[in-house]
């Protein structure tokens, strides 16, 4: 009895997963070429949000490259108001078809918001790309490259720009460049070409996990490897990005300029720099080094986890305008692939011998937390930690293979001639050719026994194990003198 009720359980069973299958493809889906299918109210249709390219055989103007696909899509409409993914991973990718055209050529209006994903391998492209208002680009975890091989240099001397005056007439926001890696196809490719320019993309627009390698290989001057500009207020944070200056800045190659090779400039208050490696090839020798890693010209931002290497200056503050308000954290300079002399340097209006600073840059109200400078330059190398142009302090040099690091130094305002300061670094006792002579802020120290030595003049200390004549120190004339109460 139990066998027979087994039986026809199991013939009950088969007997509706027959009638299913056949209800469901009796209703084939319905759909457009590139279309994802998905169950609806009551049948199988097609998925207008989710299109994926790899189904498109040609795309704009007959041509079968990855941009020219995905610009079909675009042009024709094929994304609903709402907006939708374009699923590019499958399209097939050949250095000897690169793209003729922007996935974004031709648009006469702003298209609906777009995630577009690449696929791994190389992208050549043969013009420069502008991504429209929330428009998001992402590769395929970094092993995707997008590379140049441009004829001319545009206008705007950049690979990527992250919107334009027609995509963004009020701004834009949205705009998102994550996990690709931008360089160069052949040396023979022009010179001088940057990665990423951000002029009009303001909120929820960022970039995250961003390799800029070699941006100008080959005899020439490098580019910028990300450039924040003034329109770009409230963008961020800029996550995980990586520069390598390109093959003209090689180390004793003092004959070439690599005044342009940049790591990244901001010019407007951002949500952060958060993680980032900038490098380029020098020696200590080297009389024309890229000027700096990071050019900070604007209010109101936050750099932190970041390492250099081969840049005369890490961090340069107010070269070209006024920086205010900005925090500087946990940064290091290492030798690696060249020196780093100046970690941080602080503008003060006045141009400075192969860094950048200029007479039209300022700074004040700065933070700085937590830096190390490694030196291994050679006996005739020296490495600073800070160099503060403003009030003609250095702070901590490191010689040859010493490390620096200073914990805290704070810039403040301007205040009856002088300006407020604190750190917790050691002062240079001496000044080289290319440094100011050490001009020591004044601290306030303390421990147990009374101070000795020279100080910086105005410097405090207290003494926690002395009496009531002994208690409080004040460095005059760089020499301590107890305060009797």
């Amino acid at each position: 009895m139990g066998i027979t009720r087994a039986s026809a359980a199991r013939w009950m069973l088969i007997g509706t997963l027959t009638t299913f299958f056949t209800c469901w493809t009796s209703s084939p889906a319905q759909g457009q070429e590139g279309d994802n299918a998905v169950f609806g109210t009551s049948a199988v249709t097609s998925s207008t949000a989710y299109i994926d390219a790899s189904a498109f055989p040609t795309g704009t103007g007959g041509h079968t490259d990855i941009c020219s696909i995905i610009n079909s899509i675009y042009v024709n409409n094929l994304i609903p108001s709402g907006g939708g993914v374009i699923d590019a991973r499958g399209v097939a990718l050949s250095g000897s078809n690169p793209c003729p055209i922007s996935p974004w050529s031709g648009l006469t209006s702003l298209p609906p918001p777009s995630t577009v994903l690449l696929p791994a391998g190389v992208i050549v492209i043969n013009v420069q790309w502008v991504i429209p208002n929330g428009t998001r680009i992402i590769g395929d975890r970094r092993d995707t490259q997008i590379a140049e091989d441009f004829a001319s240099t545009p206008t705007d001397p950049f690979m990527i720009l992250m919107g334009n005056s027609t995509f963004c007439p009020s701004g834009c926001e949205g705009i998102v460049i994550q996990d690709v890696t931008l360089t160069q196809w052949t040396t023979a490719s022009v010179l001088g070409i940057g990665g990423i320019d951000n002029e009009y993309a303001g909120q929820f627009s960022y970039v995250d996990h961003v390799v800029v390698n070699g941006m100008g290989t080959g005899v020439g001057v490098d580019g910028v490897g990300l450039k924040i500009g003034s329109g770009a207020a409230n963008s961020g944070p800029y996550t995980n990005v990586n520069y390598t200056a390109g093959a003209n800045c090689t180390s004793g190659a003092a004959s070439v300029s690599c005044a342009t090779a940049v790591c990244v400039q901001i010019q407007a208050s951002t949500r952060g720099i958060h993680g980032m490696t900038c490098t380029a090839s020098s020696t200590a020798t080297d009389t024309t080094p890229p000027p700096a890693a990071v050019e900070l010209d604007a209010d109101n931002n936050s750099i932190e986890d970041v390492h250099f290497e081969g840049f005369y200056d890490g961090v340069v503050v107010g070269d070209s305008a006024g920086a205010a308000g900005n925090v500087l954290i946990n940064l290091t300079g290492g030798y690696g692939l060249g020196p780093v002399t100046n970690e941080v340097h602080i503008c003060n209006g006045a141009a400075v011998s192969m860094s950048a600073c200029t007479t039209s840059g300022s700074a004040a109200d700065l933070t700085i937390l937590g830096l190390g400078i490694g030196g291994g330059g050679g006996s005739a190398f020296n490495a600073y930690a800070i160099r503060d142009d403003v009030t003609g302090t250095i702070v901590d040099e490191s010689s040859n293979a010493s490390e620096g690091t200073v914990g805290i130094y704070a810039l403040g305002e301007s205040d009856s001639g002088g300006h407020s300061r604190f750190t917790t670094g050691p002062f240079t006792s001496g000044a080289t050719t290319s440094q100011p002579s050490p001009n020591p802020s004044p601290v306030w120290g303390t421990g147990s026994s009374a101070p000795t030595g020279s100080c910086p003049t105005g410097a405090i200390f207290s003494h926690t194990a002395g009496s009531t004549s002994t208690t409080l120190y004040v460095c005059v004339s760089s020499a301590w003198t107890a305060i009797t109460l």
